[in-house]
């Protein structure tokens, strides 16, 4: 008799994990991967409090991004390059000039 129970909370154990699981992949973090596009620097903005911004255009729209203030320094409007982000966050922004500085692999392997 003792061992349907155990049974029991044997069975209602792996069904709860098996939920748990199955919440965590369909309601969890979704795949932040690093995305790399071609994109033109729209305009830079140093405002109070939240520091700077930078508006990135590329083929389908504009993206927006808060972006450390050494790097905001080197930005200009009409800059293009590659614009590399993580989810809503800015990850890099190397210039097609600096892509052209080096010949061949070394920076080509750095932005990929």
């Amino acid at each position: 008799m003792k061992w349907m129970f155990i049974a029991a909370g044997l069975l209602a154990a792996v069904l709860a994990l098996t939920l748990m699981a199955a919440w965590g992949r369909w309601f969890g973090k979704k795949n932040r991967s690093e995305v790399s596009l071609a994109a033109t620097v729209k305009r830079v903005t140093f405002s109070g409090e939240a520091g700077p911004m930078a508006s990135f255009v590329y083929q389908g729209g504009v993206m927006d991004f808060s972006i450390p203030r050494e790097i905001a320094k080197q930005l200009n409007p009409g800059d293009r390059g590659v614009l590399t982000y993580q989810g809503s966050d800015f990850v890099y922004f190397v210039s097609k000039d600096k892509l052209m500085e080096c010949s061949g692999e070394p920076v080509l392997a750095r932005v990929s």
